[in-house]
């Protein structure tokens, strides 16, 4: 299996389990259903490179009907990814490469059209300690851009009893299932390995 293939499957499992699996995201399951969700792997360590590439994808997805939202993950490269002072796998440097990418999308006229959510394997929101299981909800295997559908999004929300507690909801079922959960999980996704045990 190529590197870049064994990154989608970590995040795919990742989705499935998590993200699907523990309804964190209560529209994702229909989207894994009907197989419309576009999985991209990047494997360049420039900064540059990857804002080009995330605005293509931006592209793509917006000439076609049948991707409903794209995943793009950001492959770590090892020592190259140094190169420039930037490393992905530094949660402050993937939240630059964030406001980067959010640059990007207004100058392009996005805003209305497609936004972003964030994941990162080191994911902390402000005020949490590092390993609050709050945190997990947003912590995924590699560094992820999602690139969600303004339009599709507004639409499952009215169909979505209380979305605004969504959020809470979250963060009190990721306390719930605990740290460890979350630890076994993300490990078993960069293994390979599906056994839901």
């Amino acid at each position: 299996m190529t590197h870049a293939a064994h990154v989608e499957q970590a995040t795919r499992y990742w989705v499935e389990k998590v993200v699907v699996g523990e309804n964190f995201c209560p529209f994702a399951k229909r989207e894994v259903l009907a197989k419309s969700i576009a999985y991209v792997v990047v494997d360049t360590p420039r900064i540059d490179e990857q804002i080009a590439l995330l605005v293509n994808e931006c592209e793509r997805v917006l000439a076609t009907p049948s991707i409903a939202t794209s995943l793009f993950i950001i492959a770590p490269n090892g020592a190259s990814e140094r190169a420039n002072s930037y490393d992905i796998n530094s949660f402050d440097d993937f939240l630059f490469l964030v406001e980067q990418a959010e640059w990007a999308m207004q100058r392009r006229d996005y805003a209305g059209t497609l936004q972003l959510a964030t994941f990162h394997p080191d994911y902390c929101f402000a005020g949490e300690e590092n390993d609050s299981p709050a945190n997990y909800t947003n912590r995924s295997p590699y560094p992820i851009l999602h690139i969600l559908r303004e339009e599709s999004l507004d639409r499952a929300l009215k169909t979505f009893s209380a979305p605004e507690q969504i959020p809470e909801r979250n963060i009190a079922h990721a306390h719930a299932l605990g740290t460890a959960f979350f630890q076994r999980a993300l490990q078993r996704a960069l293994e390979g390995n599906e056994d839901d045990t």
